[in-house]
């Protein structure tokens, strides 16, 4: 078994393949090896035919993601080589997702900072219950934010909101998040779950291919 397979993995329910983040004791912080995971696990779902949403949550309700692991840093990120292989395994995670010609959902609970925004804002739709919180906290680390996922928040909340969140680096509670764009569908801790599930059905549904394919483009 790989170092990264118990920390994250792809499961499926019927028409719906689900990737788990699973490092609750770290807060799901994502490590350099499940970065590197996630665009094969993002492939496998595309090309089964059975599968016709990709949702993305945490293992259970204590977060999403809090970001990269920053403990892994002085190893992956001791110079400007190492740095730009560790960037290029984010960005291909979160291209992986925002490419996917199936839709995706991201469901938020708790902390979603940093990488977890990039992999939630990577998602076509973000269902979030009310404990979320929403950050992107490079500037904090002296780190500059991809352009792609710089672009993706711009599209969402606007130029103005994105300055603020990237510039001071603070964390957005869920109602607020709500109210900006940067969540498409907010509930309570009790229901976020049913409701999710709730609209991956639906889109399913509504999408008819013999093959189980997707019949147009999506993300």
């Amino acid at each position: 078994m790989k170092a990264h397979e118990e920390d994250l993995y792809l499961e499926r329910t019927g028409e719906v393949a689900t990737l788990v983040i699973n490092r609750p004791r770290k807060r799901n912080a994502i490590t350099y090896e499940m970065w590197q995971a996630i665009p094969d696990l993002v492939r496998e779902a595309e090309e089964d035919p059975g599968v016709k949403v990709l949702l993305v949550r945490g293992a259970d309700s204590s977060a999403f993601s809090a970001g990269a692991d920053i403990g892994e840093f002085e190893a992956r990120r001791s110079d400007s080589e190492s740095a730009r292989i560790y960037n290029e395994a984010t960005h291909e995670a979160e291209r992986a997702l925002d490419s996917m010609r199936k839709p995706t959902i991201a469901m938020v609970q708790g902390p979603c900072i940093g990488g977890g925004c990039g992999v939630a804002l990577a998602c076509d739709l973000r269902i979030s219950d009310t404990s979320a919180r929403f950050g992107i906290t490079p500037a904090k680390l002296g780190l500059v934010y991809s352009l792609s996922a710089t672009k993706q928040l711009v599209d969402l909340v606007g130029p103005a909101k994105s300055k603020y969140i990237l510039f001071s680096g603070r964390q957005v509670d869920a109602r607020r998040a709500y109210e900006i764009g940067l969540v498409d569908q907010l509930y309570g801790p009790e229901e976020v779950e049913e409701q999710t599930w709730k609209l991956a059905e639906e889109i399913c549904s509504r999408r008819s291919s013999a093959s189980g394919a997707p019949s147009t483009s999506y993300g």
